[in-house]
């Protein structure tokens, strides 16, 4: 029989690495215990309806795994397009991945296959800010250059366009972030606040609701982080709902998004499910 000799200290040594992991696992914030999801560095997450999420991390690689950190899928293609900016995972059969700099759009599959890239700028559009899925399954998008709203379809072939908005609003917004919700096309500037449209480019709504983190559209309305709040909103109410985030949460996030189970956010250690 072969006997193994393990230095002196070693089940000691090992106890408290073990000790350490654990805790790994978990922490406290505000006296409530936020488990961790899956552990790695990610600078940008997404969810969809289903529970997924999608992690990216300092190299544009794509991750896609369940609410339980099993993992589903990758996407690799991460040197063609530069940074990603957004991730839309509204419908998770049909993934937007936003590169600005290179004004392109890659259509994913839900196991992350290509199934088309748009280059917007083969259609002239050389300033789109912000683009979002459309109800229908095609894609919205703001021109910041003529201030009109397009819809087009995966082949990048236009089907909508709107006249000026800027026109009606009496300002020109930088719009950084959009979402279809609820028959509206909502859009945020962080130096005027949330506009709702209808799906023609007429104005619905304006909330002047400014320097809000987090931006999230849900059923439930649009939601966003000022100060150490989060608020909520809904476009036929001209008052919020104030949240008050957990002690300590903005202290550890790089990103914070509300979830079925609670709060899911974002740290140097990975990602983290707060009930």
């Amino acid at each position: 029989m072969c006997c193994l000799h393990l230095p002196k200290g070693f089940y000691t040594n090992f106890k408290l690495l073990m000790l350490g992991f654990i805790c790994y696992l978990t922490v406290n914030v505000c006296n409530a215990q936020a488990t961790i999801i899956t552990a790695g560095r990610y600078r940008y997450f997404q969810q969809d309806n289903f529970g997924n999420f999608y992690l990216v991390n300092a190299q544009n690689q794509i991750k896609k795994i369940n609410n339980k950190g099993d993992s589903l899928a990758i996407y690799n293609d991460v040197r063609r397009y530069g940074d990603i900016t957004l991730i839309d995972a509204t419908n998770p059969l049909q993934v937007l991945v936003w590169y600005k700099d290179f004004q392109t759009i890659v259509v994913l599959d839900r196991f992350l296959n290509m199934r088309t890239a748009i280059d917007l700028r083969k259609q002239g559009l050389f300033q789109v800010s912000c683009i979002a899925l459309s109800y229908d399954g095609n894609i919205w998008l703001y021109n910041e250059l003529g201030g009109n709203i397009l819809k087009i379809n995966e082949a990048g072939t236009p089907l909508l366009t709107s006249a000026d908005v800027r026109q009606a609003l009496n300002a020109a917004p930088s719009m950084q972030f959009m979402a279809d919700n609820a028959g509206k096309l909502c859009m945020y500037d962080s130096a005027s606040g949330w506009w709702v449209f209808d799906y023609y480019g007429a104005l619905v709504k304006h909330l002047p609701y400014k320097n809000l983190q987090f931006l999230q559209v849900t059923n439930q309305g649009l939601w966003g982080v000022e100060g150490k709040q989060w608020l909520h909103l809904k476009t036929d109410s001209p008052l919020p709902v104030a949240v008050p985030l957990p002690q300590g949460l903005l202290d550890r996030k790089i990103q914070l998004q509300r979830h079925a189970l609670g709060w899911v956010f974002l740290d140097d250690n990975g990602l983290w499910l707060l009930p």
